[in-house]
């Protein structure tokens, strides 16, 4: 009897493990999944990394964070499932576009008109997108575009 009840509690135990597991497998999702399953992703905030090219500009980290995040008010992206996609920016409209997942954390897209772009250290979550990319900020004082790169955060 005394080997009955280990055998049947050993039975329990390994059916519990087994079922948490199956339950952690199944919610495993792909990027590609995170990222059409949350689509439309809306702009948060820009985090600048590092200025490339400031010319004669006198713009800070600051100055160039808030103007990004201005201009990228209200900007969101789509991903869909067959591999197109699209950005809305008010007042500019929306632009199509087509994407891919490159080794787990690179984004290709190729724009309408055949002009592809490779975002390095692209990341998605169930809640959250980041894409690091090049970007530019006019400084309309020095009349120059300043270059820089940061991050990019999507809710």
């Amino acid at each position: 009897m005394r080997k009955l009840k280990l055998f049947a509690g050993l039975l329990i135990c390994i059916l519990l493990l087994n079922a948490c597991s199956s339950d952690d497998d199944n919610n495993q999702h792909t990027i590609d999944e995170l990222l059409t399953a949350n689509s439309p992703w809306t702009f948060n905030y820009y985090e600048m990394i590092n200025i490339i090219d400031a010319g004669n500009s006198s713009f800070t980290q600051e100055d160039i964070e808030n103007e990004t995040n201005i201009s990228n008010s209200d900007v969101t992206v789509t991903f869909n499932e067959d591999g197109s996609g699209s950005s809305f920016t008010p007042g500019e409209g929306t632009d199509s576009w087509d994407w891919e997942i490159i080794n787990n954390n690179q984004l290709k897209i190729i724009f309408d008109g055949g002009e592809t772009s490779i975002f390095e250290n692209f990341n998605v979550t169930s809640s959250q997108l980041t894409i690091e990319t090049e970007s530019v900020s006019f400084d309309p004082v020095a009349i120059f575009e300043v270059s820089h790169y940061g991050k990019f955060y999507y809710d």
